[in-house]
Order: C-alpha cells, then sequence, then structure tokens
C-alpha cells in the first residue's frame, strides 16, 4: 500500500514539510508558529529560539476521545542533550492526554536517548519508553507510536519500522483519551515548557485515527525513509 492510501484510510492530519511550502503559507493554512521556525526543504526548530507551532485545525478535537490513534514522524535532532516534544496536547506530567518525545536520559526507567510517549484517560495512564540508544543525533529517523484502548498490547512504539524494546505495554485500564482545552503542538508542550523544545528537523508528520499494523508502520517508514 501506497503512503497515499493510508493518509486515506483514517486519517486525521498529514503535513510535509518543506519546499514549495512557507512559514505565511502555514499562517494562512491556521497553524500558530511560535517564535520563527525555518522552513526550507524541511522545517528546523532551534531550541535556543523557543521555536514551536500550534495546529489550530481542529485536530484536537478529533483526538480527543480517540480509542485507536497513530503517529508518525520522520525527524532529525541536533543533539541528546536535553529531551525534544516531537508533539504535545498537555503539560508533562501525570493525567497528561498525549505526550510523545525524545527522551535522553528515561523518565521511567532510566534508558538513555530513546523515545517515549504518554497517554491517559484523565484517570489512568498508559506510558512506554523505548529501549537505550534508539536514536543518533544528526541522523533521520522515522519514530512511530500507536494505541487501542483496553488492550494488554494497545500502546506501541517503532523507531525506523522495528519495534522497541520495552514494547507494547498495557492500555487495559484506559477507555479512551481524554478531554483537554489545550491545542496540539508540535515542537514543545502546551505548557511551554524550559528545556523541552524540540531542537532539530521535520519532514513529515502523520496522525491516523486507527492503530497500524507492523507492516502498515515498517511500510510508512520505507516510503519516508
Amino acid at each position: 500500500m501506497q503512503l497515499t492510501e493510508y493518509i486515506n484510510a483514517g486519517f486525521i492530519f498529514a503535513e510535509r514539510f518543506g519546499s514549495p511550502e512557507s512559514i505565511p503559507e502555514l499562517k494562512r493554512r491556521g497553524f500558530v508558529i511560535g517564535n520563527r521556525p525555518t522552513l526550507n526543504d524541511n522545517l528546523l526548530f532551534d531550541e535556543d529560539n523557543e521555536d514551536y507551532l500550534v495546529v489550530k485545525t481542529g485536530v484536537k478535537k478529533q483526538i480527543e476521545f480517540s480509542t485507536e490513534l497513530s503517529i508518525i514522524a520522520r525527524i532529525k535532532v541536533n543533539n541528546l542533550a536535553s529531551d525534544h516534544t516531537i508533539l504535545a496536547t498537555d503539560a508533562f506530567g501525570a493525567n497528561a492526554q498525549f505526550i510523545f518525545w525524545v527522551d535522553v536520559d528515561g523518565f521511567d526507567t532510566g534508558n538513555v536517548n530513546t523515545v517515549s510517549c504518554l497517554v491517559s484517560d484523565g484517570t489512568n495512564d498508559a506510558k512506554i519508553e523505548g529501549n537505550s540508544n534508539l536514536l543518533d543525533s544528526n541522523q533521520w529517523h522515522v519514530i512511530a507510536m500507536t494505541f487501542e484502548v483496553s488492550s494488554a498490547t494497545g500502546l506501541r512504539l517503532y523507531v525506523d519500522g522495528v519495534e522497541a524494546g520495552n514494547s507494547p505495554q498495557s492500555t487495559s485500564a484506559i477507555s479512551a483519551l481524554a478531554a483537554t482545552t489545550n491545542d496540539l503542538y508540535i515542537g514543545a508542550s502546551p505548557s511551554l515548557e524550559a528545556g523541552k523544545y524540540f531542537d532539530g528537523n521535520f519532514s513529515h508528520l502523520l496522525i491516523i485515527q486507527r492503530r497500524l499494523t507492523e507492516d502498515e508502520i515498517l511500510d510508512i517508514h520505507n516510503d519516508l525513509a
């Protein structure tokens, strides 16, 4: 199956950041620009400038109360000195609806240079932290998470088409993603926490309202890599 077919099968959001698109064009299409990320062949965030994007196109409402969700991003981080927020609809902490980030020092098990994800129904959380050294700085990676409620294997994590160590994790206690008053942030959390800004490049971001299979994740990786 081609990438466009996956996008058409339950997609909420699909974006290829880069030429010929421009920052003014992103603004026209409903993005809020936090400071000044650079857009050339892809989107460059500078954590020193505290760059970020806010998606103001109703995506948040479609994520709320989801019982299935998949997120795929092609990213390159400039350094592994601090955490990098990929996507978030809440501040870091318990009962956050959704946070997906580059985790350099392990929020849970202490693994380093990995990817983590937290989801919640507002009362119960599910979280996953990949095994150590999944990411290299200044290298492109395709990272993905999939979510399905009420399942012993409901939260999965993939890097470059391969399921990460520690994946899957249980979502047995989660009935649906929580509601939130925040929009979807790219490159930062809604509270704009210091030390959590993304530093590096985005080329693609896909949000699909169903749980993709391992084979589908691999196919998308092969299309994007």
